[in-house]
């Protein structure tokens, strides 16, 4: 799998881990939105969404928003200005799976943006 679509679901997998855990909308939105423009399908970047929610989990990321903003940056850095600007799309669509944008999420998205602003 390309390091591109990596970074992509993990920035998406970071968006939905600010309320503590991602939700299967969450998922199935990281999943649909990763694979309609890029080369790997919905089943394989469900699992690899999974896994990295596990991994996340494991280490305690969830709900430690400085931790999750310090990540999320590190794989917008990687990608380049397309790119970031897809990853960001999806996190928006992320954030939004479960009916809206709550305030944690809203601030996440936020700090990435400037970021990405700030790297210009």
């Amino acid at each position: 799998m390309k390091a591109q679509i990596v970074h992509l679901t993990q920035l998406a997998v970071l968006t939905s881990l600010v309320d503590g855990e991602a939700s299967p909308e969450e998922l199935e939105t990281i999943a649909k939105a990763v694979s309609e423009k890029h080369e790997a399908t919905r089943e394989e970047i469900k699992a690899l969404a999974e896994r990295m929610v596990a991994r996340y989990t494991a280490e305690g990321l969830a709900r430690k928003p400085v931790q999750l903003v310090r990540r999320g940056q590190q794989s917008l850095r990687i990608l380049s200005g397309p790119l970031r600007r897809d990853a960001l799309r999806i996190a928006r669509q992320v954030a939004s799976a479960t009916g809206g944008t709550d305030e944690g999420e809203a601030t996440f998205l936020e700090e990435l943006a400037r970021s990405v602003h700030a790297t210009h």
